[in-house]
């Protein structure tokens, strides 16, 4: 019986230890949270402050310290009437309304992730990322009217500025992130990153939690 529970330990110790030695070449992973937007001041989207945003990438591991992997997301920002500015002409009973539709952020990027502390159970790292914005702005509508005491009289509804336009932008960003693992194979992600595009106008901050997965 000794002999028996010696053996059973042996073999877990060593079945274990393989697999906290194994190295998973790549990584599946899937994140979603919340992104900022404007966070350094007036740009593009600056009726559309704040949303969420969920993604996926795939990474292969050059050495344990390093990962470069390939990335996609969707984001979707909420409108904000507050934020359009109209100035309204001076005629009596004159009002108007602001309406739109939320805008989609679609991007594709390359990224290199530097590891910290690798072999640790909580450990940071640091992120860089460059790739490709495809916006999609929301339409935003005026509804300009007269109004008196018995209806609302001569509507009428146009759309404001350049909303409703679709642009590419390239981009370029950083971040750092934490990593909780499970085993060997599973692992939770956090992180937080700044993107803009090159040539100034667009930034995001979106942070994250992701399911990180190795094979």
């Amino acid at each position: 019986m000794k002999r028996t529970c010696f053996f059973i330990c042996l073999l877990s110790i060593l079945f274990f230890s393989q697999d906290n030695q194994a190295q998973n070449k790549f990584h599946a992973e899937v994140n979603g949270g919340i992104v900022g937007n404007n966070v350094l001041g007036q740009n593009e989207l600056s009726y559309w402050p704040d949303g969420w945003t969920s993604g996926i990438g795939l990474k292969y591991s050059l050495i344990p310290e390093v990962e470069i992997g390939v990335n996609a997301s969707y984001s979707n920002l909420r409108f904000d009437n507050n934020r359009v500015g109209i100035i309204a002409p001076a005629v009596c009973c004159y009002r108007y309304e602001v309406t739109g539709n939320n805008a989609k952020v679609y991007e594709t990027a390359l990224s290199v992730q530097l590891n910290s502390m690798p072999d640790f159970f909580i450990r940071p790292y640091f992120t860089f990322r460059t790739g490709i914005y495809f916006i999609k702005k929301g339409e935003v509508y005026i509804n300009s009217y007269e109004f008196n005491s018995l209806a609302k009289t001569n509507g009428n509804v146009g759309t404001f500025g350049d909303s409703g336009m679709n642009f590419t932008k390239i981009f370029a960003g950083a971040g750092i992130g934490l990593t909780v693992r499970f085993t060997n194979r599973f692992e939770l992600r956090t992180q937080v990153m700044i993107t803009g595009a090159l040539g100034g106008g667009q930034t995001f901050l979106p942070i994250t939690t992701g399911i990180n997965c190795g094979f």
